[in-house]
């Protein structure tokens, strides 16, 4: 559960489970790190893994932890003992150019966030990163939502929805081995789908569009093997970063002005051409 204050480290907490004579009882209590938002036992229920997603919170200034994986071993069949080890992500976040470079989504990463504070004409007087530009680590534009185990148990497979990415963890060690962002999803013809509909007009009409595509941000993810590999299922649902007055998803009519080289966008959009001066920079 999370802290009173959202972005101090969270709590694991353990229940004998209730019955109709007798209400839950508490049998432990762990800390893990800010805002745990999904765990998962291991086979034997002696490990529990957490995923903390370090949400930042905007209130006068952005306050933004890292986000981390929590194991928990040595739990009893009772529920008593059990040590938290917290694993944090600097192993494959050195910095950001990095992350950006291996095509991991950086919903806010520091030059952004130098940027608006200082350089926006839009976002200067409305936004303050002060507090979040101090404390800067790349491993705070990390978003754990779910974590799954392998099936052998030795890894972590830990999914970013924000970052459209997942961590790989060794158990053993206690340490992020890896980061692979997700590819991103491809709505044209050759895209495998039936298309994508993006006319608001109250109708559902699935149509190819050539040239665009789209992170896939999925939610929960789940893990099973065959012949000795294992695959991860991923639920795409989409996501986006909301901090005060900066809002980090757009609407394709705001930033688009001219559809000329790509007609198959003329039913939907009037103009078709990104713009500098509105793509990811003044996005109050």
């Amino acid at each position: 559960m999370p802290a009173a204050v959202k972005t101090d480290p969270g709590s694991v907490m353990l229940f004998k489970a209730a019955t109709l004579a007798v209400p839950p009882i508490l049998k432990n209590t762990f800390t893990v790190g800010p805002l745990p938002d999904h765990i998962a036992w291991n086979s034997d229920c002696t490990m529990i893994a957490t995923a903390n997603e370090g949400e930042g919170v905007y209130d006068s200034s952005l306050v933004d932890p890292e986000g981390s994986v929590s194991i928990i071993s040595g739990i009893t069949p009772s529920g008593a003992g059990g040590t938290v080890t917290t694993v944090n992500f600097a192993p494959v976040a050195a910095t950001d150019a990095g992350l950006i470079a291996a095509g991991v989504h950086l919903p806010l990463e520091l030059n952004a966030q130098v940027y608006y504070d200082d350089n926006s004409g839009e976002c200067a007087s409305k936004l303050d990163f002060g507090t979040s530009r101090a404390a800067y680590t790349p491993a705070t534009q990390l978003e754990p939502e779910w974590v799954a185990w392998s099936a052998d148990e030795s890894k972590l497979y830990v999914n970013l929805q924000e970052n459209s990415a997942i961590i790989t963890i060794d158990v053993a060690t206690a340490t992020a081995e890896k980061i692979d962002a997700l590819d991103l999803k491809d709505w044209s013809s050759a895209g495998g789908t039936a298309g994508i509909d993006t006319v608001k007009d109250d109708a559902c009409t699935l149509a190819f569009k050539p040239g665009f595509k789209a992170m896939r941000m999925p939610d929960s993810i789940a893990v099973y093997s065959a012949g000795g590999q294992d695959y991860i299922i991923t639920a795409n649902e989409g996501d986006d970063k909301e901090y005060g007055d900066f809002e980090e998803k757009q609407k394709f009519k705001d930033v688009i002005t001219s559809c000329s080289s790509t007609p198959d966008f003329k039913n939907d959009f009037d103009e078709f051409s990104f713009l500098n001066a509105q793509v990811g920079t003044d996005a109050c």
